[in-house]
């Protein structure tokens, strides 16, 4: 059964496919780097909404790569975090195609769930130096009551769910590093009937005190 996120997923692709060759000729050439996509580690408590992550791409080599275009995918395992969206407004770093994106502000292709997949293009290139970091997406999340308290793994999906695409739509080599949501469990501040009862027991006793000393 095709859906609705597939239909755009497939569009976006092919529509990169023709974008980027758009710029083959403008573009400087390759340069060797070392890229990592990385998850940014983040709290949470449970329950909550509107948590968020960012996904950002570092180049850790001496030179500059161009990039065209890019997707990614990430997946958790608890049940009670539901990935809701990706958008362009990263906030660890500066969007790689700020000015220039294809599909933003909002990226993501999936729906609501425990994965999330994203992508973007742009009309040109973004040159990324060598030392930089740049976001690749702002993804948003919520967290349901009842949660359990500690790290939770935040994945990448391997290649090509994930995958960045130089200016000729070529794949280009990248590492993953994954990161954690870390949950704190909020205790209900509503006292429990046996709590209730040793209260009043004691105010019944105080009570029946002050009467006998008078």
């Amino acid at each position: 059964m095709t859906t609705v996120a597939g239909v755009i997923t497939r569009a976006r692709t092919s529509l990169s496919m023709v974008v980027i060759p758009l710029v083959l000729f403008a573009a400087p050439p390759l340069a060797r780097a070392s890229l990592i996509i990385s998850v940014q580690s983040v709290g949470a408590n449970s329950p909550s909404s509107a948590d968020a992550l960012d996904i950002r791409l570092s180049n850790t080599g001496p030179g500059s790569v161009t990039l065209g275009s890019f997707s990614f995918g990430v997946s958790v395992t608890d049940p009670a975090i539901t990935f809701t969206s990706a958008t362009i407004a990263t906030v660890m770093a500066p969007y790689v195609f700020a000015g220039q994106s294809l599909f933003g502000p909002t990226i993501s292709t999936s729906v609501p769930g425990q994965t999330l997949d994203a992508s973007d293009a742009t009309f040109t290139f973004a040159t990324i130096a060598g030392g930089t970091t740049v976001g690749l997406g702002h993804v948003f999340f919520s967290v349901a009551a009842g949660d359990t308290a500690g790290p939770k793994a935040v994945a990448l999906a391997a290649f090509p769910t994930t995958e960045l695409l130089d200016v000729n739509g070529s794949p280009m080599p990248f590492q993953n590093l994954n990161g954690t949501i870390t949950i704190t469990a909020t205790s209900s501040s509503v006292p429990q009937p046996s709590t209730i009862l040793l209260v009043l027991t004691g105010i019944t006793s105080l009570t029946l005190a002050r009467r006998h000393r008078r």
